[in-house]
């Protein structure tokens, strides 16, 4: 009797999964313990961290473990405050087709105690949304004295609150990033002066020691000449 085996399909998503398994590119060994996983959600593609990981890591080339924690920390800073900017400029897209249709409904207001009413609403929106949308919205839009970026700015109404949050996401991940990156920069100046210092110590114990310690093979004068002495033996 054959047992039938199923094997998972090769795909992108597969290779995707398999990617985000893999360690970081260049992280060392003793430090992938400390180091979280990649900060990915479903439709993100962890090949794209990795390639961001990889160019941020060159640039701060980390000299030691909690170095190489904080590159980690600003990888994922970056692309939180890109994922807070793609869904911002989502959020507005998403509430476009809302918005088309609450500027008909005003704009035809005159029209609205009709049974017709929202199938008239229904038709205008669908015209903008298919072939030669754009200038069927703007000759529309010109009757009544506006233009296309009227769209905008009742979508930007209805979903402002969204918006600024996803902008806010995106600022404080960038400030984090900034911190980040200034305090590797004070840690760096820090143990450069703490070196500079040791050395200039280690300098200074070495010419005291130098100047400590006596001249070996110097000559002893004495002051008194040998006429002296036979000077004395004949007294």
């Amino acid at each position: 009797m054959s047992v039938k085996t199923h094997t998972r399909p090769e795909g992108p998503e597969t290779e995707r999964d398999q990617t985000a398994l893999r360690p970081l590119p260049g992280l060392p060994e003793e430090v992938a313990q400390y180091i979280g996983d990649r900060p990915i959600l479903r439709g993100e593609d962890p090949r794209v961290y990795d390639a961001l990981f990889s160019q941020i890591a060159a640039f701060v080339a980390a000299a030691d473990q909690i170095e190489w924690i904080w590159t980690k920390d600003i990888v994922d800073a970056v692309w939180e405050a890109r994922r807070a900017r793609r869904m911002r400029d989502q959020v507005l897209e998403l509430g476009r087709s809302r918005a088309m249709k609450r500027v008909v409904e005003n704009l035809l207001q005159d029209k609205r105690a009709t049974t017709e009413f929202n199938k008239d609403v229904s038709k205008v929106v669908s015209s903008w949304m298919g072939p030669g949308g754009e200038a069927k919205m703007a000759e529309f839009l010109a009757q009544y004295g506006l233009d296309p970026s009227a769209i905008a700015a009742e979508t930007f109404l209805n979903r402002a609150q969204v918006y600024e949050q996803a902008d806010r996401m995106a600022a404080n991940a960038d400030k984090r990033r900034d911190g980040l990156l200034r305090e590797i920069e004070r840690r760096r100046a820090w143990r450069a002066q703490h070196f500079r210092d040791a050395a200039n110590i280690v300098d200074a114990e070495a010419e005291d020691v130098t100047a400590q310690r006596p001249r070996s093979g110097s000559l002893q004068i004495s002051d008194k000449s040998p006429n002296d002495k036979r000077t004395k033996a004949r007294d």
